[in-house]
């Protein structure tokens, strides 16, 4: 497991010359907080990862998605960064939640929601696409995202985890 700041490969892209995500703590002197990168930082914060895709509806979509139904998730074509945050959400055996945002094509209009919750399964190369796989998807009933909503263009944010 790298620590903060030191480069991995990924699919044979090297971090080092990937952007870092960053997340702002106290010091480590400070109730054990610290600046940590990739996810890693959730060990030391309860803290979430949520999943920002499409709602399956909507004809206009980034990455190819694969659905059970409108709310449960299997898989993710996916960037590599999140193939990092899935794959760090594996080895801590952690939820991830779903963020499967509003469509307005359809009447009555859907609202985005927290879908469901899932762990990730695995995170494989096929075809050139990084290829997220989900398993004990768990359907959220009445799970309204938290304000303030992601900004466009956002596929990953973190957050509370969900009871």
């Amino acid at each position: 497991m790298p620590k903060a700041g030191e480069g991995f490969s990924f699919f044979g892209f090297d971090s080092t010359k990937m952007p870092r995500r960053r997340r702002w703590g106290r010091t480590p002197c400070q109730n054990h907080f610290a600046l940590d990168v990739w996810g890693i930082w959730r060990l030391n914060f309860v803290m979430a990862l949520y999943l920002v895709v499409r709602h399956p509806q909507n004809p206009h979509q980034t990455f190819e998605n694969r659905w059970e139904n409108d709310e449960l998730l299997t898989s993710i074509q996916t960037t590599i960064e999140i193939a990092n945050l899935c794959t760090e959400a594996r080895a801590q055996n952690q939820w991830v939640y779903i963020h499967r945002c509003g469509y307005n094509g359809v009447e009555p209009k859907i609202k985005p929601k927290i879908c469901c919750a899932v762990h990730v399964a695995d995170v494989e190369e096929a075809g050139g696409w990084i290829i997220v796989n989900f398993t004990d998807q768990t359907r959220l009933v009445n799970s309204t995202p938290s304000e303030p909503p992601p900004n466009e263009g956002d596929n990953s944010y973190d957050g509370s985890p969900r009871t």
